[in-house]
């Protein structure tokens, strides 16, 4: 995984390319800085409505936020046979 500075890195990584925003918004998930993470997970799901890689790690990130409206309501519809493992143990 890419360790970037958040400060920066992650806007530019949004401009330019989608795997590589996620993995940002994911490492910065995974450092503490869930604002952010999530923040960025948003604004790439709303380009990107039908990436549920996308709404399984916005999902996962709502939830460490204790966000549980905005889970129900990502997962609404989605059977629970296809989520990823790290989104079930979350």
């Amino acid at each position: 995984m890419l360790l970037l500075a958040l400060a920066g890195a992650l806007p530019a990584a949004a401009g330019t390319d989608l795997d590589g925003a996620r993995e940002a918004a994911v490492q910065a998930a995974r450092d503490g800085a869930l604002p952010q993470a999530r923040a960025t997970l948003e604004r790439l799901l709303e380009g990107h409505p039908d990436d549920s890689r996308l709404r399984f790690d916005l999902a996962v990130v709502a939830g460490w936020q204790g966000a549980d409206a905005r889970v129900a309501e990502l997962l609404d519809g989605v059977d629970p046979e296809t989520l990823p493992d790290y989104a079930l143990e979350a």
